[in-house]
């Protein structure tokens, strides 16, 4: 949920850096799983973006629940 902090954040500067932490082992974990998609996925190599609708697991980082 954006806060009004966040939104005139948003409008003074372009965009808000957020404000949570994610876990070590989901970051190494995310981080593998993308060298094995480029590895799979070439042509994606450049465009990460794309490369994350190859392998809907990331969607756990995105959807995350935990308190960090």
């Amino acid at each position: 949920m954006l806060t009004k902090s966040h939104i005139l954040n948003i409008q003074k500067n372009g965009f808000i850096i957020p404000d949570f932490k994610m876990f070590e082992n989901d970051l190494l974990e995310i981080e593998d799983k993308h060298n094995q998609l480029i590895k799979k996925h070439l042509e994606y190599k450049n465009y990460y973006l794309a490369l994350l609708f190859q392998d809907e697991s990331f969607l756990k980082y995105c959807l995350n629940q935990k308190d960090t």
